[in-house]
C-alpha cells in the first residue's frame, strides 16, 4: 500500500492529482485508521500502463496535418 505522496511520486504527478484520481474513480483508496488514504501500488502501476497505452494510441491517431 501506498500513501498518497508515495503514489503522486511514483506517477510524477502532485498529491491533490492523485487525491482528484480517488475523488474521481480512476484509483481506488481505504482511508486508514490515521485518515490517511493508501492506493495498491499495483492499481497506482496499472493506472499507470492505461495512460501511456492512451496517450500511445492518441499519438498513433495524429497526422502531421494535426
Amino acid at each position: 500500500m501506498l500513501s498518497v505522496a508515495e503514489a503522486a511520486e511514483l506517477l510524477f504527478v502532485s498529491r491533490p492529482h492523485v487525491r482528484e484520481l480517488i475523488a474521481r474513480g480512476s484509483l481506488l483508496a481505504v482511508q486508514c485508521v490515521d485518515g490517511e488514504l493508501r492506493v495498491r501500488k499495483a492499481d497506482v502501476l496499472r493506472y499507470e500502463e492505461r495512460q501511456l497505452a492512451d496517450a500511445k494510441a492518441w499519438l498513433a491517431g495524429q497526422t502531421e496535418e494535426d
